[in-house]
């Protein structure tokens, strides 16, 4: 009998549960239920630095408050130029902050960002993304002594948006990994701009990767400041604007907001993406 009410149960009701069911996975695929789905979002430019004169900076536009409408997906064998005369490779002492997100398949040779076209083997620097070989990252800098920290394993980065900071300080180099520091190495070595066009990024992997919010200072930022970098999260403003040489938010263009007017000179296979934060998740 129990048998019996159970099976007239599920024939009455049966249907409308599935549809239920079905009803609320198509929903979680929209991102309904993604307390980011219906965050304030920053429009492309919505903040940027103005400078005066004397080169001394200030805040404009919206900056607090809102995640990037857009990140940047960079497919295999697409790149971010930036300008062949950039003062970003004008630094004695140097700090590249970025967020970036790499999905497992798309490792493949390693990704240059910031630097000359041989970051680290000319005079440039560069933070060189996972690779499928050595799986590391690493922070590069300068050629008469090339410092280079290695130790973070791809295995801790893959799938998850990371914050991603080298810090070179003049007599060492420093990488970080969400706030925390990985690995520093002693080393002099000697900067300058060679005239060799300088990477924003570059992915020559299998598939693509996602990046955003790519602050350059001339300053070796410290271990709080580059704490507060990963704090403030994908979204965040630069925390030192009188060291600050280049912000490229990526979010919807390619352009510098630093002020200084480094924006990329060419950009190949990029895209805007506008539900990114589907993997994101807030420091």
């Amino acid at each position: 009998m129990k048998l019996q009410s159970a099976m007239e149960y599920l024939t009455t009701y049966g249907w409308a549960i599935l549809i239920i069911v079905i009803v609320a996975f198509a929903l979680f695929s929209l991102g309904i239920f993604n307390p980011y789905t219906f965050e304030p979002k920053a429009q492309p430019g919505a903040c940027n630095i103005v400078r005066n004169s004397f080169g001394q900076g200030a805040l404009s536009g919206t900056c607090i408050g809102s995640i990037p409408e857009y990140t940047t997906s960079v497919a295999a064998g697409g790149s971010i130029l930036g300008p062949s005369s950039a003062t970003t490779n004008v630094l004695n002492t140097v700090t590249i902050s970025m967020w970036v997100y790499i999905p497992s398949g798309s490792l493949g040779a390693s990704y240059p960002v910031s630097g000359t076209t041989n970051p680290g083997e000319t005079n440039g620097y560069a933070i060189l993304l996972p690779d499928s070989a050595s799986k590391n990252i690493y922070f590069l800098v300068g050629n008469t002594v090339k410092v280079e920290t290695p130790a973070y394993s791809a295995a801790n980065t893959l799938g998850n948006w990371v914050n991603i900071v080298g810090t070179y300080s003049g007599t060492a180099a420093t990488l970080y990994v969400n706030g925390v520091a990985v690995e520093s190495v002693a080393g002099t070595t000697a900067l300058g701009y060679s005239g060799a066009t300088s990477y924003i990024i570059d992915n020559p992997g299998s598939g693509p990767i996602m990046v955003s919010n790519i602050q350059v200072y001339n300053a070796s930022i410290s271990a709080a400041g580059v704490q507060s970098l990963y704090i403030r999260g994908i979204g965040g403003i630069p925390i030192q604007i009188q060291n600050l040489v280049a912000w490229w938010p990526l979010n919807g263009n390619t352009n510098d907001y630093s002020g200084d007017g480094n924006n990329a000179a060419s950009s190949t296979g990029i895209s805007y993406q506008g539900n990114w934060y589907n993997d994101y998740v807030q420091p």
